[in-house]
């Protein structure tokens, strides 16, 4: 059994998640005793220093505080952007928030979050987690510091505008792997998508050189024309595959299980 808290504006995709079974509530809300509870899900924004709104030493209390009312809880997932991830000379959220559990806690709960992608232990490295309630779809994009930028608001773009939201089709479409292989196996089970991939293709150097991308993938009229750009495979190939970054997707119902232990 397990018990969903969201940050206010993550309750449609909480819920989602849920298949709205009503085992989902806002974070700030009274603890509850939920009989059988054994995993506590929490989904919010995220960064090193906060998630739902909570340091890592506001978390460790709310975990001991669900915890004293639910002694069957064995494991806490973690579903947000950067808790592996931080900048150089700042230490990623999930570590901070084990050291705040303390020891004895710390040893009696298993705490999953999402993996690490970019960046030594995830230092000098960049997160995101999209997510779409209609369709139920979502990918997890990593990439270097100096390169976040670009990845992010371009499958942004590509999302929003070419495929409605539905981030398979999007990552898909970005990986060239086709969407139906991803949603479903030969036995209908929902399946995962990864890519990753690090290396240079010379024909596309100078448009990352010049900064152009960097500065103008939030611009609309350039993203207009990037996109019908990045309709010709051949130049769609080059760019994806020109800076490093990964993406892993699904759907919902395979999002949990992406999760690793840490």
């Amino acid at each position: 059994m397990y018990h969903i808290l969201y940050e206010h504006d993550h309750a449609n995709r909480a819920k989602a998640l849920d298949d709205n079974q009503g085992r989902a509530q806002l974070v700030q809300d009274p603890v509850v005793k939920v009989a059988g509870l054994k995993t506590l899900i929490l989904w919010g924004h995220g960064n090193s220093g906060l998630f739902c709104n909570l340091s890592p030493g506001d978390l460790a209390d709310k975990v001991k505080e669900w915890k004293s009312k639910n002694s069957g809880i064995d494991s806490v997932e973690i579903l947000t952007c950067n808790s592996r991830h931080a900048k150089a000379g700042t230490e990623p959220y999930v570590d901070q928030f084990k050291h705040k559990l303390g020891f004895f806690t710390r040893r009696k709960l298993t705490i999953k979050s999402l993996p690490v992608r970019m960046g030594v232990n995830g230092v000098n490295g960049d997160s995101i987690l999209f997510a779409d309630y209609k369709s139920k779809t979502w990918c997890y994009l990593t990439s270097s510091e100096s390169t976040f930028h670009y990845a992010k608001n371009v499958f942004k773009s590509v999302c929003e505008n070419m495929f409605g939201d539905d981030a398979i089709d999007a990552a898909a479409y970005l990986t060239n792997t086709p969407p139906h292989d991803i949603r479903k196996d030969a036995l209908g089970n929902a399946k995962v998508g990864q890519f990753l991939i690090k290396c240079k293709v010379n024909k596309v150097e100078e448009l990352h050189a010049s900064g152009t991308v960097h500065g103008w993938t939030n611009v609309d009229k350039f993203m207009t024309d990037f996109r019908e750009m990045l309709s010709i495979p051949s130049f769609r190939r080059a760019f994806v595959t020109s800076r490093p970054f990964t993406l892993n997707y699904g759907t919902f119902d395979y999002l949990r299980k992406s999760l690793v232990a840490v």
